[in-house]
């Protein structure tokens, strides 16, 4: 059985995962304990010296990512780095799970690989993104923009961006760290939408499904497509696909449709989600 091994501390601030929001206007969008958006900006020839990485192949597609368990004392001399990785799943409104590259992030991956998902000159989105690696392979196909959100500022600065530097891609890129709920205020992407949005993994706070909506509808072209790989349900705190996707038919902006389930062991799903079209 899977289970999230949260580490919930004792703090008033920390939101619970289980406590799903009364209302959704704005007010109850923006918890003052998370992390308002901001840009993180990629420092000019920056060294990857100091960095492990390892090669991970998936199919055909090849990627460089950092590997924190070779760097031994260095990354426990990191505060950030000792406290999470390895340590603890998810700590809300703390830590999101960027260290990690998660289960579900390999299926959407094999997905896009399988199914010769086309994003030349396309604007991507790789939200909650972690490691980075849905990202930097649209990045590889030819993806002429590609924003990299996780809520973390050190998941960027010490994963995501080493990463996306390591392979060498030549999309345009923007980080992004912080809470959804101000992403789309951020003034560097109030511009821009996207062709596909990526997510892997972030439907496991019930209390967040209003968030993930208000990106969807704000930042999604209006023949854009929505990509999520997600666990079927999330034990021990509550978040599962079916929730998710009753949310999205209550609010009525989009439709959606499973493309893909794994058959055995913990069920795991792929949704695609468009807009909703006039006729239905």
């Amino acid at each position: 059985m899977f289970r999230f091994n949260f580490n919930v501390e004792n703090d008033s601030d920390v939101q619970d995962p289980n406590v799903v929001s009364s209302s959704d206007n704005e007010e109850s969008k923006k918890d003052s304990s998370c992390i308002l958006a901001n840009e993180v900006v990629s420092p000019e020839n920056s060294s990857l010296d100091q960095y492990s990485f390892k090669p991970i192949s998936v199919e055909s597609s090849h990627f460089m990512i950092r590997n924190f368990e070779t760097e031994g004392d260095k990354t426990q001399e990191d505060e950030f780095l000792s406290k999470f990785y390895s340590t603890c799943d998810v700590t809300p409104s703390v830590y999101e799970g960027g260290l990690k590259i998660w289960e579900c992030t390999y299926d959407l991956l094999l997905y896009l690989i399988h199914n010769d998902i086309e994003f030349r000159n396309k604007t991507v989105l790789d939200l909650g993104c972690g490691c980075g690696i849905l990202g930097i392979y649209a990045a590889q196909k030819g993806a002429k923009t590609v924003h990299f959100h996780d809520y973390n500022i050190d998941v960027l600065k010490k994963f995501t961006i080493p990463n996306v530097t390591k392979n060498e891609i030549k999309s345009s890129t923007t980080f992004v760290a912080g809470d959804w709920s101000s992403f789309c205020d951020l003034d560097s992407i109030q511009n821009t939408t996207y062709d596909y949005i990526l997510s892997s993994e972030t439907l496991y706070n019930t209390a967040s499904y209003s968030k993930l909506s208000g990106i969807f509808s704000n930042k999604l072209k209006k023949n854009g497509k929505i990509l999520l790989a997600s666990k079927s349900y999330y034990f021990g705190v509550g978040g599962n696909t079916k929730q998710f996707l009753e949310y999205l038919d209550q609010d009525q902006k989009f439709e959606w449709d499973i493309v893909w389930k794994n058959s055995e062991g913990v069920q795991r799903e792929i949704i695609n989600v468009t807009f909703r079209s006039v006729s239905s």
